[in-house]
Order: structure tokens, then sequence, then C-alpha cells
């Protein structure tokens, strides 16, 4: 095809030197694949602030228009929990948040949703952010 192909080849090189710029990305982990600027991202990351990080850099490479987020988050075999587990962890990463408005948490296959009273904007922020980081947490939704 000519020329477009070329560019894509230097739009996968940048995206592939961002992921390498990020040390808390391994980029091996993820496929990278560049075609009339839409960039592909494939295959699996530890926690989810590493997919989101990675889809981030993939956005601030110059040539990229779009980006398919297909980068799982899987966890490693040695370090499995319970959502038992990630829900008792959630509750005492909230407890020194304060008395501010009752938050419900609820864990399903590792994904924590939480719910109850509304939040300001930026404590729901910080409250998700927080607990993406959780070991065991694949991801947060916030329904408040």
């Amino acid at each position: 095809m000519g020329g477009g192909d070329r560019g894509d080849e230097d739009v996968e090189r940048g995206v592939l030197d961002a992921l390498r710029g990020d040390p808390g990305l391994w980029p091996n982990d993820i496929a990278v694949a560049v075609r009339r600027g839409v960039l592909t991202l494939a295959g699996w990351v530890d926690r989810d602030h590493k997919r989101r990080a990675a889809v981030a850099a993939g956005h601030r490479v110059p040539g990229v228009r779009a980006v398919v987020d297909d980068v799982e988050v899987r966890l490693p075999e040695v370090l499995p929990r319970s959502d038992a587990e990630i829900a008792a962890a959630a509750l005492r990463a909230l407890e020194p948040a304060g008395a501010g408005p009752r938050v419900e948490v609820t864990v399903t296959a590792g994904w924590v949703t939480l719910g109850g009273d509304p939040a300001t904007v930026p404590r729901r922020l910080r409250e998700a952010t927080l607990l993406s980081r959780l070991a065991g947490v694949q991801g947060v939704t916030d329904v408040r």
C-alpha cells in the first residue's frame, strides 16, 4: 500500500517506545499492531491500572487516531485472592476516608462495584483509584 504502511510502522515503533518508557509496564506482555492509525493493544497484565496506562501511552503517540483495547487483566497464579478477601481489603482501604457518605461494596469475580450514598466526584475518583490498586481487583465500577 505504500506510504500508509510506513507511517503505521513508525507509529508502532513509537507505541513500543512509549510502553518501554513506563516502568510499571512489561511491554513484552502487550502486543502492538497499527493499521491506518488504529492501534490495537493485545495481551495481558496483572493489574487494571497497567492496562489503563498502556492505553494512555498509546493515545499519547502522534499518529494514533484510535485505540482498540484487547488487553486482559489476569492475576498471576501465585496471587489468587477470593472475592471475600478483596471485599475485606476494600473496606479496610476505605476506612481512613472517614465518616463520609456510606459506601456499599460488592465484589464479583474480582470486580468491585461501589454503591450507596452519593459522593463528590473527587471522592469517587480517589476511592476508585485506591481500590483499583488492591491485589486481586480486576476493575472498579462506581454506580453512586
